[in-house]
């Protein structure tokens, strides 16, 4: 039974204000008696009372002095406002101000410009790009920090400590992706596919059965509507300026391959599967799976509507990132090949204007001969570095693994994801009211000790702009978290993948549209099944070290400085005539590849598979 806090809060509170009052009419300290506290110091804060009222756990940080941590971050987005009740709580107990600043450009020119000024930030997430970043010791090593300060965090990662090291021994990335605790309860998709608008297979009254079928499905439909809500239809938007890999991974998936990177294991990644490492980048697999494609893309631009529009719009190729976020968000396009998580905020700003019908559902395809095999099962992919990174300009090492070391502990996760439960809500109302906090930010458990929301929270919720700046989720994003399920109750990690709350936040609209086609979730379109990687899976996480024949050669073929640049995007825009003698040109540069850089390519990511293979155990 709990107890009844109410009481408690009124005393609190009143202390609160005594306080306050008192601190406002004290005179001013002379200068040989000193300020008393420091301003913006522990005791100025509710701190550890706070959390115990909340459920959460104490810590020493609340006794602090108050620090703003900066996290740069490789992906697009608008940071959550710093009155955000959950971000106001956090920094009452811990004194931790998180600013996160999200990539505005090309990732790969913001991150040369990081690193030649030397690196401001604390932190940084950037994926592979690490590599370049130890290379040029712009970062520090945090295993040992770690393991001095953070027990929480430490146990966290104990499945994949060994993984977690580089050559060196030393360990510089904290995972935030592919921790998990336990299998995740509803197999949430939002990875590699041909992302079409529902309105389309609406309209059809089927999905399309083949590769081709997909392009005529989004002529007839752009023939049938040229505008959308008063502007013209987008066919596809390839949004190369978000990702340059939306360019050229589709080959990689239309040949039966899930997302390894920029190699490929010739049988396959399943568990069992041998290591026989193969390059992308040879005539052989180069003309049987790549001019398919970019063939395709190319006849696309060039096919154009009664109404005068192409299927293509050429402009797709030289839209910003976040320019391509935009005309997605408008509901215009049809076709979207890629991992939707890079244009999530615009799936969510669609959804919450109700506009459902605009929302795209993924598809699979494969050449003939291939097997379906996009799909990673949840928890199966550790990809060894996809998380943060310490600058050497940090503020507080020390105190920044603390903090992740409180974030990563079960509570804390519970309540960045799902929010306060009901009965500390009610009991601590007043306070609460204090951060902000009305409706809208509780849970409560069902007799089958499921989680589940009131219907208000979901529908604050299904807005992404309330959720931004009212709930915890952008902050749990950035940091170390707990995936899959919590041990201690086996609810899902969030209301994303617990299956009561997915059917129970449907939209009429999907509700409707998942019966008239006979499925049952947005991934039934899919004819991939989530599959179980081996240890080695991905490599996409992995660079060469900068001035290796490894490194020169991801230089040559490279989109933002090689082979693939000089070719792709200049043979799919072309005129249809001049397509062959372009990909003629472009096998020839493939040709001229020194075979020692190919030998180092295949060699590096060997070596690393079979380190990962030695780190589990096989």
């Amino acid at each position: 039974m709990k107890k009844n806090l109410k009481p408690i809060i009124a005393l609190l509170l009143a202390i609160m204000m005594c306080v306050s009052i008192l601190a406002a009419c004290k005179d001013e300290p002379d200068d040989d008696n000193g300020g008393g506290d420091t301003p913006g110091s522990g005791s100025d804060r509710m701190g550890n009372e706070l959390a115990e009222l909340l459920g959460l756990p104490t810590t020493p940080m609340a006794d602090m002095d108050d620090i703003t941590f900066t996290i740069f971050t490789r992906n697009m987005g608008i940071p959550s406002t710093q009155d955000n009740p959950f971000l106001q709580i956090v920094k009452e107990i811990t004194g931790v101000t998180i600013e996160i600043q999200f990539l505005v450009g090309d990732i790969n020119t913001t991150w040369g410009t990081m690193l030649a000024g030397g690196i401001q930030e604390d932190a940084m997430f950037v994926g592979a790009l690490a590599s370049e970043a130890v290379a040029a010791q712009a970062i520090m090593p945090i295993g040992e920090l770690i393991e001095a300060h953070a027990p929480n965090l430490r146990a966290h990662y104990d499945p994949w400590w060994e993984q977690m090291k580089a050559d060196d021994g030393n360990i510089y990335t904290a995972e935030i992706w592919g921790t998990y605790s336990a299998p995740a309860l509803l197999e949430f998709y939002n990875g590699n596919g041909w992302w079409l608008q529902k309105s389309v297979i609406d309209f059809h009254g089927r999905r399309p059965n083949d590769f081709d079928e997909l392009f005529e499905f989004v002529f007839d439909y752009m023939e049938a509507n040229p505008t959308i809500d008063g502007m013209p239809t987008l066919g596809v938007e390839i949004g190369v300026g978000a990702e340059t890999w939306i360019l050229t991974n589709p080959p990689i998936y239309l040949a039966g391959n899930p997302n390894w990177g920029s190699v490929y294991n010739r049988d396959g990644a399943r568990p069992d599967s041998r290591l026989d490492i193969g390059a992308f980048q040879t005539r052989e697999w180069t003309d049987k799976n790549s001019r398919p494609y970019y063939a395709k893309l190319n006849e696309m631009m060039h096919r154009v509507t009664s109404h005068g529009q192409p299927v293509i719009d050429p402009e797709t190729l030289s839209r910003s990132g976040s320019a391509f976020e935009a005309v997605i968000s408008q509901g215009r396009v049809l076709l979207i090949p890629g991992q939707q998580w890079i244009w999530e905020a615009a799936t969510n700003a669609l959804a919450a204007a109700d506009l459902h019908e605009r929302t795209h559902v993924p598809l699979d395809f494969v050449w003939d001969g291939y097997d379906y095999d996009y799909w990673d099962r949840s928890g199966g992919v550790f990809s060894g570095n996809n998380g943060l990174n310490l600058s050497f300009n940090n503020a507080d090492p020390i105190r920044f693994v603390q903090f992740l070391d409180w974030i990563v502990q079960e509570p804390v996760q519970r309540f960045l994801s799902w929010g306060i439960e009901r009965d500390i809500f009610e009991a601590n109302a007043a306070l609460l009211y204090q951060f902000g906090m009305d409706d809208g930010y509780h849970y409560y458990y069902d007799e089958n000790g499921r989680i589940t929301r009131p219907q208000v929270m979901r529908d604050l919720q299904n807005d992404s702009r309330w959720e931004r700046n009212n709930m915890g989720r952008q902050l749990r994003d950035i940091l170390p978290k707990i995936q899959g399920q919590f041990l201690s109750d086996g609810n899902a990690d969030g209301p994303g993948s617990s299956p009561e709350e997915y059917l129970a936040g449907l939209s009429d609209y999907d509700r409707e549209f998942f019966q008239r086609h006979g499925i049952n979730h947005f991934t039934g379109f899919m004819r991939s099944t989530p599959q179980l990687r081996p240890p080695f899976y991905p490599l996409w996480g992995n660079d060469p070290t900068p001035g290796s024949d490894a490194d020169e050669f991801a230089t040559l073929v490279g989109f933002s400085t090689g082979i693939d640049r000089d070719h792709i995007v200049p043979m799919i825009t072309s005129s249809p005539d001049e397509f062959s003698d372009r990909w003629e040109a472009y096998l020839q540069a493939i040709d001229a590849i020194p075979p020692h850089l190919l030998a180092a390519h295949i060699a590096f990511y060997t070596e690393i598979a079979q380190r990962a293979i030695n780190a589990a155990g096989g």
